[in-house]
């Protein structure tokens, strides 16, 4: 069979030394996605006839056998669902070449790319990780990756998946498919490796369909007031050094230095031992007071929570909590704990239970949940209810937070897989205050981008100037970013612009309101997203998916598909290179209209300037 080429429909498979090259043709003879499939193999492989000329079957000696299906599908030119299946491969491996298109999708990361073909990850499991280390995917993800060339990736949710990309096997995308750890076979089932091949007229008719058929829609939309007013933390400028006093105080500068009041967040160290969900009385002497003078103050309140209990906390003691050899307790970023059985509905209906409590006890608004990607969970873990893959923790955790404030939904998480459908914002990891891509202001669009990409409209951008585990952030860079977060969907604030100088305070003061001047749009487009799934914020392509250069900005977006947005990124600059689309667009910083499908070079923006383009429709 060596040396065979078999054609089906745009699908080409070539036979060389028992290895499988899979091509896919453009209606123009180009190959637009090309790679080797089944590597694991080394047997004879022998095509099977069929009576169908839409199914393609091929046996590879006794251990494993493929089968391509293709199907007639409105809304793009061709989808290919191809399955491995095999009773004795350990593994079951496809690998895609990268380096001749761009590519979208997948996961958020560290240090994030885009477009995402620039990234290095070994083989590792595809499953909610530690997107604040290196090497680790992230814990908002979807198992989808987009070609520039029209074409797409889909992988099932169900198969035990581990992705590579570039890493030891530069320029490939690897698929790969094995029960290893944290995978567990715990129905004895056959290894497969099943996906789809997606193609279409170019990448926005093909995630246009993604969107549709393999996304959910959001229930609804966030509360109105998060796309309007900035969420006030005490995280980045407080740390763990939190009072009663001090959030009042905090409360008193927030408006005195003429900001609005809106919603503000207790966040870490407001519980006397993590787990038990009680005001520390150490710390915050009257929480019913104090709570009660905040939204006198027009502020909403919410508290940091997580799904931890410490070794030393009551609620520890329960048997709400995640098993493992070592009795349950694993690390996390505070320490020794455990982690709470979302699987199990008791250790849900107490964990809602405690929340509801609070609210009615103190009158709590909402919450911050921090946490929820398997990363956190014990080495050996095994849950209350057999899960069939680790995400499944990662989506019943969103799933629960969802449920504790589903009429109001002024609540935030940090993970996403197959939640497209939760109406909440979903935040950035912690960023670290920063200018570069090793998880700083560079990285900031990256990520938004990488969120609308897979579904997830409603992102939150982590804290203005980030987090300031190192100091705070130097003046330059807190005022670039609060003005490359002014027209993404929400702003969140912590180090307050007053710990710096009146003029800092003056062009936040300014930005915030050109971010409350397009909140009606921003909701607007919320409400597409609930019908069409399309994104709040795009990627220049969406408007120009054929513009190889639209393809690979990553220093600018769309907040819909007529507001174009370029802030500065770069330390010491008083100007950028921006482009445009092509069409006209109208400057807003100086009221002149513009050709696009052009570079503008050393485009002024000063200090206090934000440049965005809207479109000209006339």
């Amino acid at each position: 069979m060596e040396g065979v080429c078999v054609k089906f429909h745009t699908l080409n498979l070539q036979l060389e030394k028992n290895v499988i090259k899979l091509s896919v043709m453009s209606n123009d003879g180009e190959k637009i996605l090309h790679g080797v499939i089944g590597t694991m193999f080394s047997e004879t492989v022998k095509f099977v006839d069929t009576d169908n000329d839409n199914i393609l079957e091929a046996e590879i000696g006794d251990t494993g056998r493929l089968t391509i299906c293709h199907k007639e599908t409105t809304g793009i030119q061709h989808r290919y669902d191809l399955k491995w299946l095999s009773d004795k491969s350990k593994e079951l491996r496809d690998s895609f070449h990268i380096s001749d298109s761009h590519w979208y999708g997948g996961a958020h990361v560290r240090r994030q790319p885009w477009p995402i073909e620039q990234m290095d990850m070994e083989v590792i499991p595809f499953v909610s990780g530690n997107s604040f280390k290196d090497g680790d995917y992230g814990g908002v993800q979807e198992r989808y990756f987009l070609s520039s060339k029209g074409v797409a990736l889909f992988i099932d949710p169900l198969i035990p998946l581990f992705v590579g990309m570039n890493g030891s096997s530069r320029n490939q995308l690897i698929l790969s498919s094995k029960y290893e750890w944290p995978y567990q076979n715990h129905h004895n089932k056959s290894l497969s490796l099943s996906y789809t091949i997606l193609q279409g007229e170019n990448m926005r008719t093909v995630h246009d369909f993604v969107a549709k058929e393999y996304f959910s829609k959001p229930l609804g939309i966030p509360d109105e007031r998060l796309f309007r007013y900035p969420i006030w933390s005490t995280w980045a400028i407080y740390k763990k050094n939190i009072s009663q006093k001090i959030v009042l105080q905090f409360a008193d500068e927030i408006l005195s230095h003429g900001f609005t009041a809106a919603q503000l967040e207790i966040d870490d160290d407001w519980t006397p031992r993590y787990g038990d969900m009680e005001f520390d009385k150490r710390k915050f002497e009257n929480p019913c007071q104090m709570i009660e003078k905040l939204k006198e103050k027009g502020f909403r309140v919410t508290l940091w929570v997580h799904p931890f209990a410490s070794p030393m906390s009551y609620a520890a003691r329960h048997k709400f909590w995640v098993s493992s050899p070592w009795k349950g307790y694993t690390t996390w970023w505070n320490g020794f704990g455990k982690s709470l059985d979302v699987t199990n509905p008791a250790a849900v209906a107490w964990f809602k239970g405690c929340l509801q409590a609070l609210r009615e006890k103190y009158g709590v608004t909402s919450y911050k949940f921090d946490a929820g990607e398997i990363h956190w969970l014990p080495s050996g873990f095994s849950t209350h209810a057999p899960m069939e893959t680790p995400n499944e923790y990662s989506k019943l955790y969103a799933e629960m937070c969802y449920s504790i404030d589903e009429d109001l939904r002024a609540q935030e998480v940090r993970v996403g897989v197959q939640t497209q459908h939760l109406p909440v914002f979903v935040r950035m990891m912690d960023k670290d205050s920063c200018w570069g891509c090793d998880n700083g202001l560079k990285t900031l669009i990256p990520h938004a981008l990488v969120f609308g990409v897979i579904g997830y409209s409603f992102l939150l951008p982590d804290m203005v100037g980030g987090n300031a585990y190192h100091g705070l952030p130097d003046r330059e860079l807190y005022i670039r970013w609060i003005e490359a977060n002014a027209l993404l969907p929400c702003v969140q604030i912590s180090i307050p612009p007053w710990k710096y100088d009146e003029e800092v305070v003056e062009i936040s003061r300014r930005m915030l309101k050109l971010h409350e001047s397009y909140a009606d749009l921003m909701l607007s487009l919320a409400k597409e997203s609930t019908v069409t799934g399309a994104p709040i914020v795009r990627p220049l392509w969406w408007v120009a998916p054929e513009d190889e250069t639209s393809q690979i900005i990553d220093s600018e977006f769309l907040l819909g598909d007529d507001i174009l947005v370029a802030p500065v990124l770069d330390p010491g600059q008083n100007s950028r290179s921006i482009y445009l689309p092509s069409g006209k667009w109208k400057c807003q910083l100086t009221g002149n209209s513009l050709e696009g499908g052009q570079w503008y070079e050393d485009y002024p923006a000063k200090l206090e300037d934000l440049p965005y383009f809207t479109r000209c429709h006339s």
